[in-house]
């Protein structure tokens, strides 16, 4: 499955999802896949994109920037629990440390995944400050 598809997604279930029903725009296969997930699935309850923009300090310019987590979802558990999530969407590869020889690709990709760490540990103070939980979800989790 090509991994870079982007485009806009159409809603089936409109009263379902919290922000510009028009503009859900979707970077990879993947977040396709969550969206028509989170839009079908009866125990979502309530869902968005890019819902918020959360301060998180950049480690390689020590400056604030800001963070777009890829979903916020509500939704009911089997015991009838509501629980409410922030969900990234990432490559496994791009949640860890590289595990390449290439010492230009090494660097670049240990770059980005301190980055990613900077905006995680943002996120999910952010969520528990809220009392939602923070996952990231990656292409095992989707396609298992």
């Amino acid at each position: 499955m090509n991994n870079w598809r982007q485009g806009y997604y159409k809603l089936i279930n409109p009263e379902k999802y919290i922000g510009n029903k028009n503009a859900i725009r979707y970077l990879s296969s993947y977040e396709l896949t969550c969206d028509k997930f989170f839009d079908t699935n009866p125990s979502i309850l309530k869902w968005s994109s890019e819902p918020m923009r959360i301060p998180y300090i950049k480690p390689t310019d020590g400056n604030v920037h800001y963070y777009l987590p890829d979903y916020w979802i509500q939704y009911k558990k089997r015991d009838g629990t509501i629980l409410q999530e922030l969900i990234e969407v990432k490559p496994q590869k791009q949640t860890r440390k590289s595990r390449r020889k290439n010492p230009k690709q090494k660097l670049y990709e240990d770059i980005t995944y301190a980055i990613n760490l900077s905006k995680w540990q943002a996120a999910r103070k952010y969520a528990k400050d809220r009392g939602w939980n923070f996952r990231i979800i990656t292409e095992k989790d989707i396609f298992r």
